[in-house]
């Protein structure tokens, strides 16, 4: 596998390595999942209230009780749960080691890059681990002759006006789904979104001071991105009669598009 990595200043064996590590990850990421979800089910089918038809607050508390089971469970080995719990754990040892390795290899083979260096190190919370994710889903950054080719490969191009992830709620936001045929035209990979939003999300705790945490009671920024946030967060208040979640999901996606828009000219010498 080393031998993949080449000692020129090429960037094209480094990307071999990414995309490899990055398909490990994201196998070792989908085991995790489909063991922990197995779980939840069997625990939720088996001693809680939950059920189809249920309304939503009983489902909620269902939920919430399953959650709860499997962490007594983990410390109480006279729980009702606990061999299922163990032994769920137990399958996930190998998947955890495996994304544990591939994380760390991801980080330093994308910190080889001289983008890595001379634009990424520079972003608070963005960080090699990020920076991998994007070239692991979308390659070599030189192939997108502009952002907006990245954008759509990434989930951030609009389509009639509306971003792809706002289409796939369907009517929540939108008044409608996007057609089959619309689909055909427009595809949005729900798996690819959800890594560039746990990217945008954890840069967003570095750039951004928590309204927690400030006197005047308002999300304040700390970082260039975060000011891009709170500037369509104000935008948004002003402008838009949306709910705080679609404020939120749309100004994290204005951030993302920034950071791919930079990252993009970086890249391409821009």
């Amino acid at each position: 596998m080393d031998a993949l990595v080449s000692q020129t200043n090429t960037a094209e064996p480094l990307m071999l390595r990414i995309k490899m590590l990055h398909r490990q990850r994201r196998y070792a990421m989908k085991a995790q999942s489909r063991m922990d979800r197995s779980l939840e089910g069997y625990v939720r089918r088996s001693f809680t209230s939950w059920h189809m038809d249920a309304a939503e607050d009983v489902k909620k508390a269902a939920n919430e009780l399953t959650k709860k089971m499997i962490k007594d469970a983990r410390k109480d080995d006279k729980h009702v749960c606990h061999k299922m719990v163990v032994g769920t754990d137990a399958g996930r040892v190998a998947f955890d080691k495996l994304r544990d390795e591939a994380e760390k290899e991801l980080e330093k083979t994308a910190a080889e890059l001289v983008v890595y260096k001379t634009f990424v190190e520079g972003v608070k919370g963005f960080g090699a681990l990020g920076f991998a994710t994007i070239l692991g889903e979308a390659g070599d950054l030189s192939n997108y002759p502009t952002p907006r080719h990245l954008w759509s490969r990434l989930g951030f191009a609009p389509y009639d006006g509306y971003a792809g992830s706002s289409w796939k709620r369907g009517k929540v936001w939108t008044g409608r789904a996007l057609s089959s045929e619309e689909w055909v035209e427009h595809p949005f990979n729900a798996e690819r979104y959800s890594f560039m939003q746990q990217i945008v999300e954890n840069m967003l705790k570095h750039q951004t001071i928590s309204q927690t945490k400030t006197t005047s009671g308002k999300t304040e920024p700390k970082g260039p991105y975060g000011k891009v946030y709170c500037d369509r967060r104000a935008f948004t208040a002003a402008n838009r009669d949306w709910a705080d979640i679609h404020a939120l999901r749309d100004a994290q996606r204005i951030v993302m598009k920034r950071l791919l828009l930079d990252l993009w000219k970086v890249w391409n010498g821009k």
